[in-house]
């Protein structure tokens, strides 16, 4: 059956201001939540995040996810200590339902102390419209009922790209929902299959599919919830009237994921309802994020460096620049003064074409993020990294060599992923004092003092012409 209602994406929609805004400056508007966070996930996607460079995400305001490509161990302890980890679904059951050792079945919450007051954890799977979630997740829900003084669980799933999916979700216990299949750039599911719902519009039939039927069941308790809905489970305040729900319902938040290509996407995305969006390409763009570091040869003039090599030595977990000359060699001698840096010395192993040795700098991780370091590298170097789909061959392959298999054990399948060499353009702090920026001037245009507000499904949208698309300035 052919819906032949337009569905639309979001570059073709734009906000509509309010009549009148009573905000006399977009500094009075607040673009984060009540834990501090702007509303953005990264991507559980190894080219963006991992667990070396979560912290530079949690840092700027944004949450971290650990993709699922991490050493299994790794992401348990992460997940004791509060952090979002993706779990394959079968890895998911094993740490909250089953985990069975030395004959004993026990799970995460047996080895929870009271100091552990909250667990998240991403079911991280291509098809979030399979049954068995449902089913595991129910499992769980009861698991976490039968220990009444352990922390709480928040659970992610998805990927989702029918918006009746959200009410199975809040029926099953699920707390976020990641809408789309096939959007991301690094996703290659839509041409391989022809699954997709046009981003703008899932959003926004999901959120009207979830506000309807909250409505409907909830009242005027619906407005409460929706007001506390990242900070606690509803059961908290369950009235006998609303058991028919099921004693496992959650009020459901929407996230946003893939094909967030610019800030004003973030904020029609927002607009149109999202609770949070999620971002993994744009991430892989900033200098912090998780990869390998790339860098292509540069000639400039006699003052500039002819930049050779950058590599990171997983031995030693620093970053090596190996040039020639260096480029505002005052202003990176003032950073070496200002953060303690390695200075610049040459190198003996490494010579230019006239057999005179280059100069190596060499950087750690943390010393690469801070903001200072990472701009001065952007604008000296020509780096780039390695971003990939988690269905990608280059994920496949990473995550055989975690699980210790050979080349020859590896099956790869069918690729609906693809990779790409990105240019590095900014750090963190760039991207996201720009993004809270925008985000204040779109909540100012409609105002909207918070996100609860600018969120809310209310704010007015128009649908753009051809001719708009073709005469209003891009970046």
């Amino acid at each position: 059956m052919i819906d032949t209602t337009p569905k639309y994406t979001y570059c073709d929609l734009n906000i509509v201001p309010a009549v009148i805004s009573n905000i006399g400056s977009r500094s009075q508007c607040n673009p984060y939540y009540k834990d501090g966070n702007l509303p953005i996930f990264t991507a559980p996607m190894s080219s963006v995040c991992d667990d070396k460079t979560y912290k530079y995400f949690q840092k700027n305001h944004i949450i971290p996810i650990i993709h699922r490509n991490v050493p299994f161990e790794t992401r348990y302890q992460l997940t004791l200590n509060g952090f979002w980890c993706a779990w394959t679904l079968d890895e998911f059951e094993q740490v909250f339902y089953k985990n069975k050792t030395d004959g004993v079945i026990y799970n995460i919450f047996d080895e929870c102390t009271e100091d552990i007051k909250q667990l998240n954890a991403l079911i991280d799977v291509a098809n979030g419209h399979m049954q068995r979630i449902l089913d595991v997740v129910k499992k769980v829900r009861e698991v976490e009922r039968e220990h009444k003084m352990k922390p709480k669980l928040f659970i992610m799933a998805g990927n989702v790209a029918n918006p009746e999916t959200i009410i199975s979700y809040m029926k099953a216990g699920i707390d976020y929902c990641r809408l789309d299949i096939g959007g991301g750039s690094r996703c290659l599911t839509t041409p391989c299959t022809g699954v997709h719902y046009p981003l703008a519009s899932l959003v926004q039939d999901t959120w009207q599919v979830r506000d309807e039927y909250c409505k409907k069941w909830l009242g005027e308790s619906f407005i409460y919830l929706k007001e506390h809905a990242a900070s606690f489970n509803v059961q908290e305040r369950w009235s006998e009237s609303y058991k028919e729900l099921g004693e496992d319902f959650r009020l459901t938040q929407i996230i946003a994921d893939g094909g967030i290509k610019s800030f004003a996407d973030v904020n029609v995305a927002l607009a149109l309802g999202a609770d949070y969006v999620m971002i993994g390409g744009l991430f892989s763009e900033c200098i912090e994020s998780a990869g390998t570091l790339l860098c292509k040869s540069r000639k400039g003039n006699e003052d500039e460096a002819l930049t050779v090599s950058a590599y990171n030595d997983e031995n030693d977990g620093k970053y090596h620049f190996i040039c020639d000359t260096i480029l505002s060699q005052a202003y990176y001698n003032a950073l070496v003064t200002k953060y303690h840096l390695d200075t610049i010395k040459r190198s003996d192993t490494h010579y230019n074409q006239f057999m005179e040795k280059r100069y190596e700098i060499t950087l750690t991780r943390d010393q690469i993020a801070i903001p200072e370091v990472g701009e001065w590298l952007i604008n000296t170097f020509d780096l780039y990294k390695l971003s990939f789909g988690m269905s990608s061959v280059e994920a496949q392959k990473e995550r055989a060599e975690m699980l210790g298999k050979s080349e020859s054990e590896l099956i790869l399948k069918p690729t609906e992923g693809k990779s790409e060499t990105v240019k590095l353009k900014t750090t963190l702090k760039q991207w996201t004092d720009l993004c809270s920026w925008y985000l204040r001037d779109a909540m100012s245009y409609c105002n909207c003092w918070n996100l609860r507000d600018f969120c809310s499904g209310k704010v007015k949208l128009v649908i753009n012409s051809q001719g708009v698309k073709n005469t209003v300035n891009h970046i």
